[in-house]
């Protein structure tokens, strides 16, 4: 008998595995949610997602392809540690997915390679028109649910892909089996370890992040939200402060070089555009009470604000790619913001 991506034992496999490495399995899940592009106009990724919508859009001339008022039931959920799983066969692998993945902010937390994704949409080419803007449609949902981690506060949406392995081979009481189940999800740890040294009668307070970090306003909210939990109430300290790059946002795409003209004396509108775009970050980590939070221990914070950069610019290496690094320091008494910036000179 030949297998078939369609296998129904495959997905009660990985129901099965997912219980066997989690606990508690939620299949079909409906998250309280929109389908519209409206629904995210208050979220960080607005102008993001707009794009994306708006590319799809533009693709074959279907304006209209969001017929459900919330998005439609994710595959699994998984409560603890919370990420949900997609099991995506082939007709998820279109022109249109390509145009959406493209479309994605750099330094959006996904559990799946991008790239893979992409490269599978260049060779399956997939097509479905029944209804003919299904591929619009399917696009849009699979691009909401990846982006729903940082709404939620979830870690990032993981994919497996139909074809990659016989899922229904796998046995659920086999370590082998479970490893080997294992090595396909990117699951993110549940909690970043956390250590505190502490000096007697402190003034300040230095946050550092010893390994990987994406700048992500939700993870820098979570951070922050773990050092309030952890602190040792009896002690007050006059300020913390944060790494560079500590949040990072996306340079829009709107801001040429030429509109910043010079790099040692740029153009003042454009410096205030991009100080609007890092404040609306920082309003979001200190929002939800955190700021208010954050007076009992401390009177001022600093947040390193960047615009996202693949790679760092050093004196013996350029990176040619428009790039802002601002300090916010807060006043958490008075609610004020006063803004900095630094710049390191290269030979270029």
């Amino acid at each position: 008998m030949v297998h078939n991506e369609r296998c129904k034992k495959c997905k009660e496999t990985i129901k099965l595995l997912l219980e066997k490495i989690f606990g508690k399995v939620e299949v079909n899940y409906k998250f309280d949610a929109g389908a519209n592009i409206e629904y995210y106009k208050n979220h960080l990724l607005y102008s993001n997602l707009n794009e994306i919508y708006e590319n799809l859009q533009n693709r074959r001339g279907f304006n209209k392809f969001v017929k459900a008022h919330t998005l439609p039931n994710c595959d699994f959920f998984i409560p603890n540690p919370g990420f949900i799983l997609e099991f995506d066969e082939s007709q998820h692998f279109t022109p249109l997915r390509k145009i959406a993945l493209q479309s994605y902010p750099q330094g959006l937390r996904l559990g799946f390679d991008k790239e893979k994704w992409i490269k599978l949409c260049e060779k399956i080419n997939a097509k479905d028109n029944d209804p003919s803007y299904r591929d619009e449609q399917r696009a849009w949902y699979d691009t909401l649910r990846d982006v729903l981690p940082d709404l939620k506060g979830l870690k990032p949406t993981i994919r497996l892909f139909a074809r990659d392995f016989y899922w229904c081979s796998l046995d659920k009481n086999n370590p082998s089996d479970i490893d080997k189940f294992e090595s396909f999800l990117k699951v993110e740890s549940n909690n970043l370890k956390f250590e505190m040294r502490q000096d007697n009668n402190p003034f300040l307070t230095r946050l550092v992040i010893a390994g990987k970090w994406e700048g992500n306003p939700q993870q820098a909210k979570k951070l922050i939200e773990q050092l309030y939990e952890n602190w040792p109430k009896s002690n007050k300290v006059k300020f913390i402060v944060t790494c560079g790059g500590f949040i990072q946002f996306n340079w829009p795409e709107s801001i040429s070089r030429d509109d910043v003209r010079n790099n040692k004396f740029p153009n003042d509108q454009v410096v205030n555009l991009l100080v609007k775009k890092a404040e609306k970050c920082a309003r979001f980590v200190l929002s939800d009470g955190l700021a208010d939070k954050l007076k009992e221990i401390t009177d001022y914070i600093t947040l390193g604000i960047d615009s996202f950069k693949e790679k760092i610019s050093t004196t013996q290496n350029c990176i040619n790619q428009l790039h802002i690094e601002l300090v916010l320091l807060v006043d958490l008494k008075n609610n004020k913001f006063y803004w900095t910036g630094k710049s390191y000179p290269t030979d270029n």
